[in-house]
């Protein structure tokens, strides 16, 4: 089974495999948060960035995005399934960040595909 930084990592290469297709979209990681955003352009706008963390410390993750370049970033916080999201969610709240959207992230696993 895969460990949770490593489905982030599958899951950060599809994404920005799939935004690559008409402008390369890259992907960093610094220890628990990975970015993915566009590589060097010469001329157009850039995209959003998307950002991906499993910290739930609010203060720590918005020391990290201030020293993101670029106007707009999406946050993307994931934590186990039998962690209790509500102060998560507070604490981000707290600090102005708006909540967009939840879901859970699927798992299977392979080991019981034939």
């Amino acid at each position: 089974m895969l460990s949770l930084e490593q489905g982030i990592d599958a899951f950060c290469s599809g994404f920005s495999f799939t935004r690559s297709f008409t402008h390369p979209y890259e992907v960093h990681r610094t220890g628990n948060f990975w970015q993915m955003k566009d590589g060097p352009r010469t001329r157009g706008d850039r995209r959003t960035s998307e950002v991906v963390t499993t910290e739930h410390d609010a203060e720590l993750v918005l020391s990290h995005l201030k020293g993101i370049d670029g106007e707009r970033l999406f946050l993307c916080v994931l934590h186990d399934v039998d962690a209790p999201e509500q102060p998560i969610i507070d604490g981000f709240k707290s600090l102005g960040f708006r909540l967009m959207n939840r879901e859970p992230m699927m798992v299977k696993n392979l080991d019981s595909i034939p």
